[in-house]
């Protein structure tokens, strides 16, 4: 009985690991000019009309869950790079307690932040519109931790976006969720 467990187990695992690795084949740009050129790791920022389309998205969810009219905005400190640094550290610690009853501790200091936030999704623990959102603005957030300039366009767009993005996290990890985990 406990072979049979441990086999079952086993399969899941491989079956996971075999859809993660599909999704990060799937994610990798490929283009083709004079010498072949592989894009892997961090995508381009989103263009502005991408993030406008994001913004309107959210907006309308904000009215059918008969929000207040205007959504909430981030306050920000002089320092850019300290607010994205914040608002990554907050998110990367709720995505962690909420991947931890999925992995195991060991597994989750090897695993990247959007490899989690995926995994989440798929489990469907996460919505695709928060995942979505979860991307965009980590990878804005890693570039201007890391000294890109970023421009003002993304620094609103995360500060409209964060809010949201915070109050559906904390949603989550004190829901049932958790203890249906424990």
């Amino acid at each position: 009985m406990k072979i049979k467990k441990a086999v079952d187990l086993a399969n899941q695992e491989i079956k996971d690991n075999i859809s993660d690795m599909e999704q990060q084949i799937e994610e990798l740009t490929i283009t083709n000019s004079v010498a072949n050129h592989i894009q892997i790791g961090s995508p381009a920022l989103p263009s502005e009309e991408k993030l406008e389309e994001l913004l309107r998205l959210v907006r309308s969810m904000n009215k059918k869950e008969d929000s207040p009219g205007s959504m909430d905005r981030d306050e920000m400190p002089q320092d850019k790079a300290v607010y994205l640094f914040t608002v990554r550290l907050e998110i990367e610690k709720a995505i962690n307690q909420l991947y931890g009853p999925l992995g195991k501790d060991e597994d989750r200091r090897r695993m990247g932040l959007l490899y989690m936030t995926r995994a989440l999704a798929r489990h469907q623990i996460l919505d695709g519109m928060t995942a979505g959102l979860i991307t965009e603005v980590v990878g804005i957030a890693n570039r201007g931790i890391h000294g890109e300039i970023v421009s003002d366009e993304y620094i609103n767009f995360v500060q409209q976006v964060y809010p949201e993005i915070r109050n559906k996290l904390k949603t989550l990890t004190q829901t049932s969720f958790r203890d249906a985990w424990s």
